[in-house]
């Protein structure tokens, strides 16, 4: 009887995950890529669409600095349960590639590493054609090219790629609130406008009300603000000419001023988990560099090809990069390593909003606005150092260097993140008066002269073209 039940103990241990991993592959989407077009020695590649659902468990140490980890809602496993859409590009025959995956960190939904390292490309956000590979750098060097959803603010559309990660609520289940701050900057003179820049969504007013809420205005960050009488604003957008209430818009009866900086505080409601991107994309590149299947025995597309895994992104990607090596994500939850190289491109100094109760991850501090948004803070270098305001000691990949899990890291910036994203706090102390050390897994590479990104060019790509 003894052994029957322990039998069975075994064999419901054995259903499920024994740590946070992916646990469903479902592919939606498998079709040739360029029309089979042969890339070199390589050969044809294939696009492979579709849905990861991961658990992880949100008592497991690497999880404690994810905020409100512990307020998400979990499983019949005791894990927190959500889905992440996946694209992935892969030789057909994936032992003639290079047994490299690089995972682009998609920038507010959209795919960029093609067109920055293939030269123009066309359709970015769905590549199908020859046209969309651009010159066709990446697959003739044999690379499995791999993107999921991280930032879950973003719209859907535009075949933007998405993840889904649900509200939390108080234990109670009641909703969390908070006074939110948002600042709007527009050129021209609209009535109305979304309290969150680009295709992101704002966290929704608690109210319609707007008496508890303050809008002021100022033409510049050092100009002294003027408060917006509550009579002249409301929460409501213009839709096909008439004002239409909207918790996720500011109206101006008398319209914006160009160029002027509205701030508004306002009580919002319903966080998600934003770390959770952070989780994602971890365990994302960890199944498909190290496992063979899901946990229902789907077979993973890359099952024992794959050697090394890279990652990259722009801009906001860049800064994610680093908030992502900052937060020690670089070790899955079985141990291993998951990136062995990275390549965070014009992100500046900073890292972002990604991991914060009610973070707006597309914001960053420019040199009109959003200043006062967190996305550049404390550390910023590579080595140990002390925050002159605070006291505090520490450098952004201690946690990695600790556990020997830090990536070779190139850091490339162009002049205009050193002057508006702070990129030369990378390589000195924190008021910019001396040279610091550099750990010696990084490089840091400055292309002078050259501009933040090419405003989706077809004619440009990112960097000089590559044609090996």
């Amino acid at each position: 009887m003894f052994r029957m039940a322990l039998v069975s103990l075994l064999l419901l241990a054995l259903a499920g995950p024994i740590r946070g991993e992916v646990v469903k592959l479902e592919i939606t989407e498998r079709a040739a890529f360029a029309g089979g077009h042969r890339f070199g020695n390589v050969g044809p590649y294939e696009r492979v669409k579709g849905w990861l659902t991961i658990e992880v468990d949100p008592t497991h140490a690497l999880h404690r600095r994810i905020t409100d980890i512990e307020l998400a809602r979990t499983n019949d496993r005791n894990r927190v349960e959500f889905r992440t859409e996946f694209f992935l590009l892969k030789p057909l025959d994936p032992r003639r590639g290079n047994g490299r995956i690089l995972y682009d960190v998609n920038n507010r939904g959209n795919k960029l590493a093609v067109g920055a390292f293939n030269g123009p490309a066309g359709n970015r956000n769905d590549p199908k054609t020859l046209a969309d590979a651009g010159n066709g750098f990446l697959m003739r060097q044999g690379y499995s090219v791999l993107w999921c959803g991280w930032n879950g603010d973003v719209r859907p559309g535009g075949n933007r790629i998405m993840v889904e990660l649900p509200v939390v609520k108080n234990r109670d289940g009641s909703s969390i609130t908070s006074k939110i701050y948002a600042e709007i900057c527009v050129t021209g003179t609209p009535r109305s406008q979304p309290l969150y820049w680009g295709n992101s969504v704002a966290y929704p007013a608690v109210s319609l009300d707007n008496g508890t809420a303050r809008l002021t205005r100022r033409p510049y960050r050092t100009s002294p603000p003027e408060e917006v009488p509550h009579d002249e604003w409301s929460f409501a957008r213009v839709e096909n000419g008439q004002v239409v209430s909207s918790p996720g818009h500011l109206h101006l009866r008398d319209g914006f001023r160009s160029g002027w900086i509205y701030e508004l505080v306002y009580t919002g409601k319903d966080p998600r988990v934003t770390g959770r991107g952070l989780v994602a994309a971890r365990d994302c590149i960890s199944f498909f560099r190290f496992a063979k299947s899901d946990a229902k025995g789907v077979r993973n597309p890359l099952a024992d090809a794959i050697q090394k895994a890279y990652i990259f992104g722009i801009s906001q990607s860049g800064r994610f990069i680093h908030h992502f090596l900052f937060e020690a994500m670089n070790t899955d939850e079985a141990g291993r390593m998951v990136l062995d190289g990275a390549m965070p491109h014009v992100g500046g100094g900073g890292k972002g909003q990604f991991n914060y109760r009610f973070a707006q991850t597309t914001r960053h501090g420019s040199q009109h606005q959003d200043n006062l948004f967190a996305s550049d803070f404390f550390p910023f270098n590579s080595v140990p150092q002390v925050d002159p305001v605070t006291g505090r000691k520490g450098d952004s990949f201690a946690v990695l260097k600790k556990r020997g899990h830090l990536p070779k890291v190139f850091f490339t910036e162009t002049s205009a993140e050193y002057w508006s994203r702070a990129a030369s706090l990378l390589h000195t102390d924190t008021v910019g008066k001396t040279d610091a050390g550099i750990d010696p897994n990084l490089r840091l590479y400055f292309f002078t002269g050259a501009q933040h990104g090419v405003s989706g060019s077809t004619s440009r790509g990112f960097f000089p073209e590559s044609r090996q």
